[in-house]
């Protein structure tokens, strides 16, 4: 079978030996059985070694037999959150053969929208708006910065959320306790 290299080979790309493009395929395929049979799964590497694609791939193998799979990606910081969100273009448009609609649409793009929050009230606000989506969001999103003095910053967080969750019990918003707010 043809694998990654011969894609890239394909293309032009020259900076992924057909080796490690087998590699890649192969932990995507791994890392996606492992989720099938655990529901979750850990994919460490060096640096450079791919796991972007490792991930990528294995995506699009659970959202190709799945096609309501929804994906919550969480980055270290921002420009890797950017990151993500081109290389999950770039992965759909250059890597995925053809336009099954499930992992790639007819215009080459991702099937599904990936939306970029910035906070835990963006992506709040953005999965009740449609939840289906991939988000894509980062570690310092699920902090609450709420100061140490005022309950004036806990009452706007909590607001906020209330506004875009108003189904929850109201005593999940309980305020006697920064703690248990956060």
């Amino acid at each position: 079978s043809r694998g990654l290299g011969d894609v890239y080979k394909r293309q032009g790309v020259s900076s992924i030996s057909a080796q490690a493009a087998e590699e890649q395929l192969n932990g995507a395929v791994a890392i996606h059985n492992i989720l099938q049979e655990h529901d979750v799964a850990y994919l460490a590497d060096e640096v450079g070694m791919g796991k972007t694609f490792v991930a990528l791939g294995a995506l699009a193998l659970l959202r190709h037999f799945e096609p309501s799979v929804r994906v919550l990606i969480i980055a270290p910081r921002e420009n890797i959150q950017r990151k993500w969100l081109k290389e999950i273009h770039n992965f759909s448009s250059r890597n995925v053969r053809f336009p099954d609609l499930r992992v790639k649409a007819v215009y080459g793009a991702p099937a599904r929208a990936t939306v970029m929050c910035k906070s835990l009230s963006d992506l709040v606000h953005d999965t009740a708006v449609d939840a289906d989506r991939d988000f894509l969001t980062r570690l310092t999103s699920f902090t609450l910065p709420l100061g140490q003095t005022s309950t004036e910053g806990w009452n706007r967080k909590r607001d906020e959320l209330r506004r875009h969750l108003p189904w929850l019990d109201p005593a999940v918003f309980d305020m006697r306790s920064k703690e248990q707010f956060k």
